[in-house]
């Protein structure tokens, strides 16, 4: 009999050409009714559901069913709708899977089939249940991407180091560090297969104060942050956290009980559940840290737990950043990427020079931080530190002469100590006269006082000089602060500190015509506050230089010495932009 005839047979006999999946239902219920609840199956039984979960996750035509019997870890069958797939092969093998709130499918069951039947992943469960309820979603709002490479066009990369000094002291650190970890960190247990890419060397920067949930919810603000009305802070220039961006495409975070996560391309992390049901990609995450399955996730918060105490499994007292470089010849998720097309360890390493610079000078005029550690990954650690005694007997003397109780003198020491591999320390300090006033003084014009409340511009006003021997005077070479050093130079033997207007960049002072609001104000900073601050700084350097000897200061042999230094320290020249502060 020819097998056209044999078809035409079975389909007179009812004999269908493919199975349903209505018929493999109804095998798996008759395989259900041989047991009670809790009953294991046998092993013929199970191998047989197995077979049949094959073999409907491969039909053409199939629907989810949340009453469909499948067989679980331990072989009893459950409802598919109360069973999870582990997908991070954790558990398996193990004896654990009782300290999870889950049943698992049988680990004889393919993940594939596992994902044809709609059977959800540990991995995205456990996500979803860490992530904090208020933001299920966590990022920067806005047509982010273009908005930050706007951002990148306007700063060096270099600039990251004080717009993260300046944050950890707005948020009243005492410490901060920056760090280049070169390590590569396993790819295995990750949030996504597209992190792997993030799993090298980076940038990582620590303070020892903790995030608020206004800083979090600014951090979704590009441009604008929570401190604009507030003259007390430093970090008012809208860059801060995005100069990230010139190194990744996904900056993370550690505070308090939350790991953040960043990825403007919504190329790398994994997708949320929207109110459907529906997977959609965002923009970031924000996970309680406390909830994160750390064996699922271990390689993916393993990069966090090598640094500064933090253990990721309970409250961390201070804050992480983590920026991993987008090396060049690397391959990542997404669009193209932000800033150059990728970086070098040499290229990183090169920036601590002007890092180390800035650092030796940064804590003059800041109120909270007093270490700075920096790492390069190759070299000495360097530690400086910043020492200052203002109930010591000799700024007591000082501060009897000052005019009101808005101004202080004090001699500030700031301590570099290089930390070899082999744990050899070499320490140098250097001494400094800060001289700091905070408020206007009562003659000034109503015009300049509206000015600064209106624009919510700092009062301060500042002089360090540096009070070491010739060598000292001479490798000063005079800088303008706006709390943190700018890359304007003055030539003057002392650093000048004041709430200028500057460019967003913080590279020059800003300004356009003469009747422009910052010009007004920079020029009384220049021509009129800051001359006055600078004699009165003069008059605490000349008591300080002549104190008594049973303070410190000079005995009658050595006063040639202290008569000539304190001269040598006195300001003859100055850059053009400068001429004006010089004159008045």
């Amino acid at each position: 009999m020819s097998s056209s005839s044999l078809d035409g047979l079975y389909r007179a006999l009812g004999v269908r050409e493919s199975i349903h999946q209505k018929d493999i239902e109804v095998l798996l219920t008759s395989v259900a009714s041989k047991y009670s609840d809790g009953e294991r199956l046998s092993g013929d039984d199970a191998e047989l559901v197995r077979r049949l979960l094959v073999g409907m996750a491969y039909l053409n035509a199939r629907t989810w069913s949340p009453k469909l019997p499948v067989l679980t870890k331990g072989g009893y069958l459950r409802l598919a709708a109360d069973v999870v797939y582990d997908d991070r092969g954790t558990l398996r093998g193990g004896s654990d899977d009782g300290l999870l709130p889950y049943t698992f499918l049988d680990d004889g069951i393919p993940k594939e089939v596992a994902r044809r039947l709609q059977i959800p992943m540990l991995s995205f469960l456990t996500l979803e249940e860490s992530k904090y309820p208020e933001f299920e979603s966590f990022f920067q709002q806005e047509d982010i991407v273009d908005r930050i490479k706007g951002i990148l066009n306007d700063y060096d990369a270099s600039g990251i180091f004080n717009e993260y000094l300046q944050n950890a002291s707005d948020a009243g650190a005492t410490k901060f560090s920056v760090l280049l970890d070169t390590q590569n960190y396993d790819k295995t247990k990750l949030l996504s297969e597209q992190m792997a890419a993030w799993q090298g060397p980076a940038l990582v920067f620590y303070n020892d104060a903790k995030f608020s949930e206004e800083n979090f919810s600014a951090l979704c603000k590009l441009g604008v942050g929570n401190k604009r009305e507030d003259t007390s802070k430093i970090g008012r220039h809208g860059l801060g956290f995005n100069s990230a961006y010139h190194f990744t495409d996904v900056p993370s975070i550690v505070s308090g009980d939350s790991l953040v996560f960043f990825d403007p391309h919504m190329a790398n992390l994994p997708k949320n559940l929207d109110v459907h049901g529906n997977q959609v990609a965002q923009r970031g995450h924000r996970y309680d840290i406390r909830k994160l399955v750390a064996g699922t996730w271990a390689d993916q918060l393993q990069p966090y737990k090598e640094h500064f105490g933090c253990d990721m499994r309970s409250h961390f007292n201070g804050t992480i950043f983590r920026i991993p470089l987008r090396l060049q010849g690397a391959k990542v998720a997404g669009k193209p990427s932000f800033g150059r097309d990728g970086w070098t360890l040499l290229q990183v390493q090169e920036m601590f020079a002007s890092w180390i610079e800035d650092a030796k000078v940064g804590m003059l005029f800041l109120k909270n931080i007093r270490t700075i550690d920096l790492s390069n990954g190759i070299g000495p650690t360097l530690s400086v530190t910043k020492h200052d005694q203002p109930g010591s007997p000799a700024d007591q003397f000082m501060a009897e002469s000052f005019p009101s109780l808005t101004s202080q003198a004090s001699a500030v020491d700031i301590t570099l100590t290089s930390t070899s591999s082999n744990n050899v320390a070499k320490a140098v300090t250097f001494r400094w006269l800060v001289y700091t006033e905070d408020a206007l003084p009562d003659n000034t014009s109503q015009n300049i006082c509206d000015l600064a409340q209106k624009r919510h511009w700092s009062t301060q006003s500042g002089v360090a000089i540096p009070l070491g021997d010739d060598r000292a005077i001479k490798s000063c070479r005079g800088r303008l602060m706006v709390y943190l050093p700018t890359p304007i130079e003055t030539r003057l033997p002392f650093h000048l500190h004041g709430g200028f207007a500057l460019t967003t960049n913080r590279k020059t002072l800003a300004g356009g015509s003469d009747l422009d609001d910052p010009t007004i104000w920079n020029a009384y900073l220049l021509k009129t506050r800051l001359p006055l601050t600078a004699i009165r700084a003069y008059e605490q350097l000349l008591r300080w230089s002549f104190r008594p000897a049973t303070l410190g200061g000079p005995q009658m042999h050595d006063l040639s010495t202290a008569i000539s230094q304190f001269f040598k320290r006195w300001p003859l020249k100055a850059t053009d932009d400068f001429a004006g502060f010089l004159r008045a």
